[in-house]
């Protein structure tokens, strides 16, 4: 090439900086004594973003958290649908040449967007605090946080307010005034891993063993602390195990209980639906309601929606659609999020806010 247009009218050459690439030029400048070779600056910026990937711990972990984001949206017609309503048609992926410049890019779209998102499931997080508020916050929770040695020592602990009240309140519920004095001088000896706490097998075996083994065999040095910690820590979350699972259909072959419940057998619900799909039957009920607000199963027994008969074919096809993607189902239009949710989204000068 060099040869076809004369040395004479050749600079430099750019090539990208593969190995082979670099030894070639190296070759052809010791051979054109007035060339110059440069790397082409995109590719050696692709990997500097490589670099930044692949060495910086935080950058790894805030691209694969990202990269849950947008595969969760963009996997799903109705959040895409939501994603349009509330960025104004922005998209959330920025695609270019290199694969790590596209990781950034996005990262970016997923900053400026920040707040459209979080318009997205904030009816979502209102539901669950609703009923974490008034459920979940015990101070027992706060207590078992607390003296769980895997989340103690975890660098997303955090003893605020919440747990350092619920701690102290369970201290002085469970503990007379001198039990409690001693436990409350020895959690910081836990706190600052001291005595057997700081020892090498206490450390490793802390995610090998259960937090109440764990206080079990590394304990000792503090035995008030101790039979405390074990105590709040062998507690259950949950009463199912201690329910005797009988079923609607056993209860009901109890005369007592048939003279009680004035029930159909055939009313009663089976738990099958949650994880069995139901069999193809000759004829099936579709509502004319049947949409997204519904998750593909429809309102039964709605008084508004008049119930149609339909033949084999038909009722695979709304088999198909009950289980299948959600492109077939009327979705809600782009006026009707507004409605669906209050929350408006703000200006791009709000952002900064957040």
């Amino acid at each position: 090439m060099v040869e076809q247009v004369d040395e004479e009218n050749v600079v430099q050459v750019v090539t990208n900086n593969a190995s082979h690439y670099k030894a070639t030029c190296e070759m052809l400048m010791e051979k054109r004594k007035k060339l110059f070779w440069t790397p082409y600056t995109a590719h050696c910026i692709d990997l500097i973003l490589e670099d930044l990937e692949k060495k910086i711990k935080v950058h790894e972990l805030t691209i694969m958290k990202s990269r849950k984001i947008t595969t969760f949206i963009y996997s799903r017609t109705l959040l895409i649908m939501m994603l349009k309503h509330f960025t104004k048609s922005k998209e959330l992926i920025r695609p270019v040449v290199t694969r790590f410049a596209t990781a950034y890019l996005t990262l970016g779209c997923l900053f400026d967007n920040r707040n459209a998102l979080r318009t997205i499931y904030d009816p979502v997080w209102k539901v669950i605090d609703e009923r974490w508020e008034v459920q979940l916050h015990r101070p027992l929770h706060a207590a078992a946080y607390y003296l769980n040695l895997q989340l103690h020592f975890s660098s997303k602990f955090s003893a605020d307010r919440e747990v350092i009240h619920g701690l102290y309140k369970v201290m002085d519920q469970m503990l007379d005034d001198e039990e409690r004095d001693k436990v409350d001088l020895q959690l910081e000896e836990f706190k600052h891993e001291r005595w057997l706490f700081g020892f090498s097998s206490a450390k490793s075996m802390r995610f090998k063993k259960t937090p109440a083994d764990w206080w079990e065999s590394y304990g000792a040095d503090t035995p008030e602390l101790q039979r405390f910690s074990i105590r709040i820590l062998s507690l259950t979350c949950s009463s199912s195990g201690c329910e005797h699972n009988w079923s609607a259909f056993e209860m009901l072959k109890d005369k007592k209980i048939m003279k009680q419940v004035d029930l159909q057998v055939e009313e009663i619900s089976s738990d099958d639906e949650w994880i069995v799909e139901e069999e193809k039957e000759n004829t099936a009920t579709l509502s004319h309601n049947f949409n997204l607000r519904s998750l593909g199963r429809g309102d039964d027994g709605d008084e508004e929606s008049g119930d149609i008969q339909i033949g084999d074919a038909d009722a695979e096809n709304m088999h198909t659609q009950e289980h299948g993607t959600v492109d077939d189902l009327e979705l809600p239009k782009e006026d009707e999020f507004d409605t669906l949710y209050n929350d408006d989204v703000g200006d791009d000068e709000d952002l900064d806010e957040i």
